[in-house]
C-alpha cells in the first residue's frame, strides 16, 4: 500500500496509481482487485524497432537562436555528403517497422536542399516504404521548395516562438535582424501547398507569460496545431519561471478543452495529446517515457558524418555516440551498451525514486539535463512543473472520458 497514491479528480472517481509500476485506474475506492491490477510490474525488455530517424544534414544556419543546443557547431558550415545520406536511407529501408519516417533536421536543413532532393529521389527509385518530413525555421520556403515538398508529399513543420517580440528575441537572423516577417509570410504560403500546418514553439522566459496570446495569434493565422516545447540550453537565463509556466500551460489547456467540448474552432495543443499518451500507453520501459516508454525505440539521430545517437540532442557529443552507419546498423544501435536509454535508471536519479510521477516523467528529458551540464542522472530542471502538470492531467482524465473527448484529443 505504501507504493499506492490517490488523487482527487473533478468527478467522484479518484485517480489511483502505483508509483512503482505507473499503472492506474479510476475508481471510487481502492480494493484488493484494483490493488492487484495496478501492481503488475513493467515487463522490461530490449528495444525491438524504431520508426523515426532524424537526419542532421548540415551544420549551417541563418538564425542565431538564443537557446540553440548545437552551439558553435552550427557555424562549422559542414554538410552531410550524398554518399552518407544514401547509406542512411539504405539502412532505414531495413528497419522492421512498416511505416518508416525520416525527418530532415539539423541547424537549418533547407540550406542543404540539394541533398534533400537527392535522398527523396534515391528513396523513390529504390524503396517504397519511407516517408519524409522536414522541420525548418521557415525563412527559406520559397516557391521552388514549396512546390517540391508538395509534389513529394513531404510535410514541413515550422519553428516559430510566438508573437513578433518573442520571435525576434529568441530566433533572429544572424546579426540580430528580425526574422518574424519572413517566417510569417512563408507560413501563409505554406498553407496553400500543405494540408495542415503545425508549429513548434519553444517556451522561454521571453514568451512564457504570453502563451494564451500566442495560441490566439496562431489561431488567427490559420495554424492547425502547436507543440509548446520546453527550452534546453547551457544558458540558464533563457529558462522560464516554473510557477508562471505551470499557470499559463494549465490555462491554455483549459481553454483548449473547453473549445473542443463545445465545438468552438480552435487549434490543437499537442502537449495534451502527448501527455495523454504518456498516461494511456502500455509502458514496457522506464527510460525517456515522455518520448516513448515502449519496446519501440522512440527515435534515432544520425549526424552529418554518419554517427548514430540516441536522439538529436546528443549529436556531436562523443560520449553519447552509439555507432556509425559504416560499422553499425541502426538496429544494432538500439540496444548498444553505449545507448543511455538502455542503462539509464530512474531509481538512480536524484530525488526521483520516491516521486509519485516518476513512471510518467522518467526524470525529464535526458538531453536537456546534458545540455545544462548536469548529466543524465540528475533530476530535471522542470521537476516542479512536471509534478503539477501530471497532477493536472490525471485530474481531468475522468472529465475527458465522460465528455468523450479523449479520442478527439488523441487524433
Amino acid at each position: 500500500m505504501k507504493d499506492v497514491f490517490e488523487l482527487n479528480t473533478q468527478t467522484q472517481k479518484k485517480f489511483i496509481c502505483n508509483r512503482e509500476t505507473g499503472r492506474w485506474v479510476l475508481a471510487n475506492q481502492l480494493d484488493s482487485e484494483i490493488l492487484e491490477k495496478i501492481s503488475v510490474s513493467i515487463d522490461k525488455g530490449p528495444f525491438t524497432d524504431t520508426s523515426l530517424i532524424v537526419l542532421n544534414i548540415g551544420r549551417q544556419c541563418n538564425f542565431d537562436c538564443a537557446y540553440c543546443y548545437l552551439g558553435n557547431l552550427k557555424r562549422e558550415g559542414k554538410q552531410m555528403p550524398i554518399e552518407i545520406g544514401r547509406k542512411i536511407i539504405d539502412q532505414v529501408s531495413e528497419l522492421k517497422q512498416d511505416k518508416k519516417q525520416v525527418v530532415f533536421h539539423g541547424s537549418e536543413p533547407l540550406l542543404n536542399f540539394s541533398l534533400i532532393k537527392d535522398l527523396v529521389d534515391y528513396s523513390k527509385k529504390n524503396y517504397q516504404n519511407i516517408n519524409f518530413c522536414l522541420q525548418t525555421n521557415g525563412s527559406l520556403l520559397d516557391e521552388e521548395k514549396l512546390e517540391f515538398l508538395s509534389q513529394e508529399g513531404i510535410t514541413a513543420g515550422i519553428s516559430l516562438d510566438g508573437l513578433k517580440l518573442h520571435q525576434d528575441q529568441n530566433r533572429p537572423y544572424i546579426g540580430g535582424i528580425s526574422s518574424y516577417s519572413d517566417v510569417s509570410t512563408n507560413l501563409s504560403q505554406l498553407k496553400q501547398y500543405q494540408k495542415g500546418v503545425s508549429i513548434i514553439t519553444v517556451i522561454t522566459r521571453e514568451n512564457v507569460g504570453d502563451l494564451e496570446k500566442i495560441v490566439a495569434d496562431f489561431k488567427e493565422k490559420g495554424i492547425d496545431s502547436v507543440l509548446f516545447s520546453l527550452v534546453g540550453s547551457k544558458d540558464k537565463s533563457v529558462y522560464p519561471d516554473l510557477e508562471m509556466l505551470s499557470k499559463k500551460m494549465k490555462l491554455v489547456l483549459d481553454n483548449y478543452i473547453d473549445s473542443v467540448y463545445i465545438g468552438r474552432p480552435t487549434i490543437k495543443i499537442r502537449n495534451l495529446r502527448d501527455m495523454l499518451r504518456t498516461f494511456l500507453k502500455n509502458r514496457t520501459t522506464t527510460n525517456c517515457v515522455q518520448c516513448g516508454g515502449t519496446q519501440s525505440h522512440p527515435l534515432m539521430a544520425v549526424d552529418i558524418d554518419g554517427s548514430i545517437y540516441p536522439c538529436d540532442f546528443f549529436c556531436g557529443i562523443e560520449e553519447y555516440k552509439i555507432g556509425n552507419i559504416f560499422s553499425d546498423s541502426l538496429e544494432e544501435s538500439f540496444n548498444s551498451k553505449k545507448n543511455f536509454r538502455v542503462y539509464r535508471n530512474i531509481e538512480t536519479i536524484e530525488e526521483c525514486s520516491e516521486c509519485d510521477w516518476k513512471r510518467f516523467c522518467g526524470g525529464g528529458c535526458a538531453g536537456i539535463s546534458v545540455l545544462e551540464g548536469r548529466g543524465i542522472t540528475s533530476k530535471s530542471y522542470y521537476c516542479d512543473y512536471f509534478k503539477k502538470i501530471f497532477s493536472y492531467v490525471a485530474g481531468i482524465i475522468p472529465v475527458l472520458h465522460e465528455k468523450r473527448l479523449i479520442k478527439t484529443i488523441l487524433s
